[in-house]
């Protein structure tokens, strides 16, 4: 039998039927429709992009560094980009040209040699940057800015906060608070200011400034904190919430 609608005329419904010669014109004239609406939106993008505005917050692929080592993280830092590498340094590279301005390791006590550094996490406030490393150690450094001359990046401090690797790392205009595999969170680097109710690696964690709240994430699930922390452990035990450590989602 013949398809529905294959030729003219009246269907068995009572429906006016449409030739195939007439379907296959309509299906043409939707395709060119179609094409010209393409080629209109194209030709409006283009004119956004020339003339700014909305086409420059469209994400683009603008270029791309070769390394020779692999990145563990990195953080925008003024006008440079600071990469933490797998070598066990600290690459700092200009944000424009992708050009390294500086590389360098991190000394501990009275040694003179820059050791390998292997850095999870960078957090900045002003002039002070702080490097959290799978060591658990946190590296605390002070950018001076030079008048026409390069930023000289100086290591003003060092210690061991977490007796397992940092993870994770947040700042607000006063604090600091970093997390560990030790499931630990610790403020502005004073093992006597901890957060303790995490069973598991303390994996990330943001501020809300807004409401003087940290929210931390493990395995265990995500934990909400009023911050800043009281001035020891035991105070900050004793004055924890009956969910045993902030609120848990």
């Amino acid at each position: 039998p013949k398809p529905r609608w294959a030729g003219g005329g009246v269907s068995e419904d009572g429906g006016e039927r449409l030739s195939t010669d007439t379907a296959r014109s309509i299906d043409t004239k939707t395709v060119s429709q179609r094409a010209n609406t393409l080629q209109r939106l194209h030709e409006h993008l283009k004119k956004i992009k020339t003339k700014g505005g909305v086409g420059q917050q469209t994400a683009q692929f603008v270029k791309s560094v070769a390394l020779k080592q692999a990145v563990r993280c990195l953080a925008s830092i003024d006008d440079t980009v600071w990469v933490a590498s797998r070598d066990g340094s600290i690459h700092v590279r200009d944000a424009m040209s992708g050009e390294l301005n500086a590389t360098f390791g991190i000394k501990f006590g009275d040694s003179k040699e820059a050791k390998k550094f292997f850095v999870n996490t960078i957090i900045r406030r002003n002039n002070l940057v702080w490097l959290g490393s799978s060591e658990g150690f946190l590296v605390n450094y002070e950018i001076r800015h030079k008048f026409e001359e390069p930023s000289e990046y100086v290591q003003v401090g060092s210690a061991l906060v977490h007796s397992a690797g940092i993870l994770c790392g947040a700042i607000d205009h006063e604090h600091y608070w970093t997390g560990g595999q030790d499931s630990q969170i610790v403020q502005d680097g004073d093992i006597n200011r901890k957060l303790l109710a995490h069973k598991g690696w303390v994996r990330a964690m943001v501020h809300d400034s807004e409401n003087g709240e940290l929210w931390t994430c493990a395995e265990d699930g995500i934990r909400v904190w009023h911050v800043p922390v009281l001035e020891s452990i035991s105070e900050s035990i004793a004055h924890m919430p009956k969910t045993k450590g902030g609120e848990v989602l």
